[in-house]
């Protein structure tokens, strides 16, 4: 973010941080991401440059997440390691993902950016913050489930509502947040994770004098946002880790 972003951009950012009202472009938070998100992945929704970026970003963080899971869950994914096809499917379903429903998830985060770039209230900010994550979720739950399902039910079966009301029941998102589909549903949230990390770190720099002395807002701004979420990131592990190994 902080190579990507011009000199306007940096400095918006860093007076926001600093709490120096300006009436420059990029004073709103949106704007100023959405700036970023664009530098990034490019600036056309539907290109060949933001569909091989949001391909190449959301399948490695799918890898991540794989090893991550299967480090925690070692002895529960360990039979499945010396079957090679099984793994080949896994990757192949991996690319699938990536080129629908993650690359989808990537261009509706973006579309509710560009809502958020107009003042809104605090209320307003977070419902919007909630439909991407319901939003995200339907979109990964719709591909990976109701598309071969309504599929396998118009080629085979016949019509029958049954499947997709089961989707979503507790049960079943209790299934897909559990350990066997985690590694596929999280990617589906890359771009939002980025959001709400952005916004979380902006709110703890604005707020806690400890940040504002020790870091260089004024010059790096994106950077200190970063060292934020990873702070933030390595605290959340550090407390999460017991339960985790516990089961």
């Amino acid at each position: 973010m902080e190579d990507a972003a011009n000199q306007e951009t940096r400095t918006a950012c860093s007076k926001r941080l600093r709490n120096i009202k300006t009436d420059e472009k990029y004073e709103n938070w949106a704007v100023t991401f959405g700036n970023i998100f664009d530098k990034i992945f490019g600036e056309k929704h539907f290109s060949r440059e933001r569909f091989l970026r949001s391909f190449v970003a959301t399948y490695v963080f799918l890898i991540i997440c794989l090893v991550t899971i299967y480090s925690l869950f070692t002895a529960y994914f360990k039979s499945f390691i010396g079957d090679i096809s099984l793994i080949i499917i896994v990757l192949l379903l991996g690319v699938i993902l990536a080129i629908i429903p993650y690359y989808l998830s990537l261009i509706q985060t973006r579309y509710f950016i560009k809502l958020l770039e107009k003042p809104r209230n605090k209320i307003i900010i977070l419902l919007v913050l909630i439909l991407d994550v319901i939003s995200t979720y339907i979109l990964f739950l719709f591909f990976l489930v109701i598309v071969p399902n309504l599929l396998s039910l118009a080629s085979f079966n016949g019509f029958t509502k049954e499947p997709f009301l089961t989707v979503f029941t507790l049960d079943y998102f209790k299934g897909l947040t559990g350990r066997k589909s985690l590694a596929f549903l999280l990617p589906t949230f890359f771009t939002s994770i980025w959001l709400y990390f952005y916004l979380f770190s902006s709110w703890v720099i604005k707020y806690f004098k400890f940040f504002t002395k020790r870091f260089d807002i004024e010059n790096k701004p994106f950077k200190s946002l970063g060292l934020v979420s990873v702070s933030t990131v390595f605290v959340i592990y550090l407390i999460a880790v017991p339960f985790v190994l516990s089961k």
